[in-house]
């Protein structure tokens, strides 16, 4: 049985339960998405870059050598390897990618990567997550790449924003309310910062999702997707084949 809950997770089962259950039930292997293994290299870059100083295109190659080392099954769809790793360079080149993370530093050692593990009454397993960083001043941070620029009020409905402030408080850190989106666009190579503010009702509503999604989990309830969904496509679901069978 499942040992605990993240936001992803929890993600994955509002999107297609059936889904779900192949993944964390079944544990049903399927190529990793190269969104997924590119999102991982560059977070490392960026958290590389605010630790350590140097450039963004200094810790590319190790962040990409270290993101493929750990997937070695990809789906790569039309694209390869060689030209996600070329996208790669040319977005920590991007100026306004490189100019919306300069700041980061400035008011203090920020910290990265904190692992948060907390239980949620009425769920049975604990949710847990890593928080990408917390600045100084107690605003919480998270970073995201996008095939295309979010619009303002893009993170207002972000379940994932409530679960990380709450978790960061009951796990004894002093956050802020405020929340930001670092979004870096593959696309037009922007970056942008997405604000949004997290108060206690919409962390009611996220903890009572969770509740909802293991009260659906513990009733073994499993039904597939709506296939008016974008995600339930051979393109987008990695089990679309499993479950088709």
């Amino acid at each position: 049985m499942v040992k605990h809950l993240s936001n992803s997770s929890i993600s994955k089962y509002q999107m297609c339960p059936r889904s779900w259950r192949f993944r964390y039930v079944d544990e049903i292997s399927a190529p990793a998405s190269y969104h997924l293994v590119f999102g991982i290299a560059f977070h490392n870059v960026i958290e590389a870059y605010v630790a350590s100083g140097g450039s963004l295109q200094s810790h590319w190659q190790k962040a990409w050598s270290r993101a493929m080392a750990r997937q070695h099954d990809v789906d790569w769809g039309i694209k390869g390897a060689d030209d996600i790793y070329a996208l790669g360079e040319r977005m920590c080149a991007s100026k306004s990618i490189q100019n919306t993370v300069a700041g980061l530093a400035d008011g203090g050692t920020p910290l990265i990567e904190q692992y948060i593990e907390f239980i949620i009454p009425g769920v049975g397993v604990p949710f847990v997550g890593y928080v990408d960083m917390i600045l100084p001043d107690g605003t919480v941070i998270d970073f995201k790449t996008s095939s295309r620029a979010w619009k303002p009020g893009s993170g207002d409905d972000s379940l994932q924003a409530a679960f990380y402030i709450a978790g960061l408080r009951a796990n004894g850190y002093e956050v802020k309310d405020e929340f930001k989106f670092y979004v870096f666009t593959k696309s037009k190579l922007e970056g942008m910062v997405i604000p949004t503010t997290v108060d206690e009702r919409r962390i009611a509503f996220a903890l009572d999702t969770a509740r909802s999604v293991w009260r659906g989990i513990k009733a073994e309830a499993f039904p597939p997707a709506s296939s008016y969904g974008w995600w339930c496509s051979p393109k987008h679901c990695e089990y679309w084949d499993v479950c088709r069978k």
